[in-house]
This record gives C-alpha cells, structure tokens and sequence, in this order.
C-alpha cells in the first residue's frame, strides 16, 4: 500500500511540474506575440512638429499651402496628429476665390495637401502668445483655446517648428501682434532648460528671417534654424497660378519640401540637416538661405526629424505642372506680392471691365504703399526733433536695421501696428518698418517714439475722416 501510494505521489508530483512548465512556455510565446509598441511606433513617437502660418488673405496664399504640405511630410510616416500642432488662419480653402472648395494645392497641379490637416489654431487664435504656449508646452495656459493642444515633448525627442509669414527686422508678422527675435529666444532658451527636445531644427520662411536667431541663437543647445533670407534681405514668392490667381509657394519652402518629399522613403546617413541647408541654399538663388545655431543638430539625419516614409497620405503629385502664362511675374519680392498679383491679373483679364476694376485696384495699392512711406517718414521726423538734420532722418530711415533693443521695439512695433497700418494686413509696412528699429536702438526714448506714433497716425485718420 505504501508503494502503490509513493508511485502515485510521483506521478501527480511529475503531472504538477509538466503543467507549470507549459504555463512558463505559454507566457513566454505571450511575450513574443506582444512585445508592445514597435522600435518604429516608439521613434514615430518621439517626432513633434509645430506649423504655423502667420498671415492670412489669399494674396497669401503660399503660407498655408506650405504649412499644410508640411503636415502631409509627418502624416506619410505616421506620426500621431496628438504629436503635431497645426496653427493657421484657415481662409484660403473655403475662400471664395478658390475654384476647388476645400483644395489647396502647393505647386499648379499638385495634391490637396489641405487633406487631413488638424483645425488647431485658427482665425482669432492665431496669435503670438497661442504659439509661445504651444511651444513651452503649457496647456494648463491654452484651456478654451482652440483644440487646447501644446508640445508634450521630452529630453528622447526630435522638434520641428516651421514658420512661414511676412516679416520684417528682428520680427515675424502675425494676425494680431508680431513675434519679436526676443520672445523666440527666450522661449528657445526656456524649453531648453525644461529638457523640452533632444535635437530642434527651425524652417523660417519671411523676409529678414536671419534676423531671428543672427548672433541669438547659441551654438551649444541643439537647435539648428534655416531661413529663407539672411537679415538684411526680402524672400520671395514663386508658382504663379493663372487659374489661382495667387502664388501657391514661396521659393524656399518649394525648395524644402521638394527635398524632403524625395528622400523622405531612402534616408541615408549623408541626408542630414545640414546636407538638406547646403542642397536648398544652391537651389534658392533669389535670396540668400541662412543656417544659425548648433552644428550636433545640424548634422542629425533627417529621419530623426521627419521618419521614414511608411504611406501616402495625399496622392502623388506626379502631374506635369501646367505652365502659367508666359507675360505673367513668375517670381516676387514678398513685399511686391499684392502689386505683382493685381499686375498678372490685369494681364490675364478677358473684358475691359474687369481690366479698369483691376487697374484701380492697383492705384489703391500703389497709394496705400505711398501712405505707408509717408507715415515712417513723419514718424521718424517727429521722433528725431527739428534740431536734427535732414541727414539724421535719412539714415533712420534707410540705414539697414539690425534691432537689438527689443525692450522698445516690441511696444513700438505694437503701437504702429494697431494704430497706423496692421502687418497683416498691409504686409508692405512689414518692409518698410526697419527705421522703427533705427529709433529704438538710437538712444531716443521709447516714450518719445510712441508719442510720435500716436501723434503721426491719430492726425492721418483725423485727415482721413
């Protein structure tokens, strides 16, 4: 009996042991079949982007167009839209300019890269402070604006931020207050201090765009900026749609994204941030690209910023472009834009009706421009004092401004904007608005230069009235 009773003892023993085994295997296999988020899914992950689109009008038209073309870049490799923070007027896809409702097309017939763009930040929450928010990760600061979304980044993660607007010395313009080099600098600096990204590259499309991070951005805290012109220059627009009507690109964001839209899928280790700088800078031959900043971020791969291509998310855009008229401007200045536009446009006319609305259109515009270099001249008159010479005048004026003393621009920039000529609105006072920068780093008190703004504008309406 005890035999018998030792051998089944043996048996269930062994039976016990087979069965946990099997259990151990079980959850092993479990393991293998569930390994969690893939190495791809995970640098998928750490990609963030933030596209913002300063202006608005269809003259503009090429601002939005490029921000959503740059969207399409992070879609076609997957990245989430939680990880992507669009801000933009949203005017042009609805406009009822645009013959294709809900199309916006980059290049003449090119995708609808409008497909699938996030609605963030648009009309009245397109504002400067929205997007210093967004980019110091505040969401506590962005509750009922908006989709509310900001950067969630960490010390693992690849930021890109691209702006694309009008702008002038030491600023960019936006719907309501412009963005000065000094609030971009001091946000830079704060998200460096909070571990907010591994590596940041900057894609800055506007005139004197160098004049955001030349001699700002230091070389030794991962960022790396490209920009369209250097800080002395205008960009320029290119694209010309005779059915549009507008430009649908500006050179140097045609130049980018064309470049990434080629290499996107076969990223090798030449292809880095400062392979796709020097490549863009010999295609762009209109202005001069500029890069400022950290050479480590620079010399990332491209695939840490923008992944490798895993979709389409628009279809190709392997059309041949449609040639634009021949006597149309193919090319412009930023600040000639809307000259340029009703030039072509004139010359495109098919009645002579449409040809007189067009031309006295073109006389408002040439006034317009008129009444923004009268203004800055009385304005900089009335700043320096009658006791100065002619001469002192002359080189506020035209003296190519390099602004250091944002202290007083800032205001100033303000003061002019809400009370003389809005830059996003008349985007030629962005050109001409250099010798504001000349008066604050002059010496001659902030104080002094507001009350000649309000002096100058508020006798301007008076008149106008």
């Amino acid at each position: 009996w005890l035999a018998r009773g030792y051998v089944c003892f043996v048996i269930m023993y062994s039976l016990a042991v087979l069965l946990v085994c099997f259990s151990l295997v079980q959850c092993c296999v479990a393991v293998q079949d569930f390994p969690g988020p893939s190495a791809s899914s995970e640098n998928r992950s750490r990609i963030w982007g933030v596209l913002v689109a300063g202006s608005n009008g269809w003259d503009n038209y090429c601002d939005q167009a490029s921000i959503c073309r740059a969207y399409q870049l992070f879609k076609a490799v997957d990245v989430p839209d939680s990880n992507i923070v669009v801000m933009m007027f949203d005017d042009i896809a609805y406009n009822q300019q645009n013959p294709e409702p809900g199309v916006i097309r980059s290049t003449p017939n090119g995708p609808n890269v409008y497909k699938g763009v996030p609605h963030d930040y648009t009309n009245t929450n397109l504002s400067v402070q929205t997007l210093l928010h967004v980019l110091r990760g505040e969401v506590d600061q962005l509750k009922h604006v908006g989709s509310g979304k900001a950067l969630q980044s960490g010390p693992d993660d690849y930021v890109v931020v691209v702006l694309a607007s009008h702008g002038g010395p030491g600023y960019m313009a936006f719907y309501d207050t412009p963005l000065t080099a000094k609030d971009l600098m001091d946000t830079i600096d704060y998200m460096h201090s909070k571990h907010m990204y591994k590596k940041m590259v900057f894609f800055v499309d506007s005139c004197y765009s160098g004049s955001m991070f030349y001699k700002k951005l230091p070389p030794n805290i991962d960022v790396f900026a490209t920009t369209a012109a250097n800080p002395h220059e205008v960009s320029y627009d290119s694209k010309w749609s005779d059915r549009l009507k507008t430009y649908q690109c500006s050179y140097y964001s045609c130049a980018w994204l064309k470049d990434m839209e080629k290499i996107r899928d076969q990223h090798e280790k030449k292809d880095t941030v400062e392979w796709l700088y020097e490549h863009v800078k010999k295609q762009v031959n209109v202005s001069h690209v500029s890069g400022y900043g950290d050479q480590s971020a620079a010399n990332a791969t491209l695939s840490k910023f923008f992944g490798k291509k895993t979709q389409t998310s628009v279809e190709a855009d392997n059309i041949m472009e449609v040639r634009s008229s021949a006597f149309a401007i193919p090319e412009v200045a930023r600040p000639d834009v809307s000259l340029a536009i009703l030039t072509n446009r004139i010359l495109l006319a098919k009645d002579e009706r449409t040809r007189r609305e067009l031309e006295e259109r073109l006389q408002q515009e040439l006034q317009l421009r008129e009444s923004v270099r009268r203004t800055l001249r009385r304005i900089v008159e009335e700043a320096v004092g009658k006791g100065n010479s002619s001469a002192a005048v002359e080189d506020m004026l035209y003296h190519p401004a390099s602004p250091h003393n944002f202290d007083c621009l800032k205001p100033v920039l303000n003061s002019y904007s809400m009370s003389c000529h809005g830059f996003s609105k008349v985007n030629y006072a962005c050109h001409a608005s250099g010798c504001l920068a000349n008066l604050c780093d002059s010496g001659i008190p902030m104080k002094r230069i507001l009350r000649a703004i309000q002096k100058t504008c508020n006798h301007n309406s008076q008149q106008t009235l």
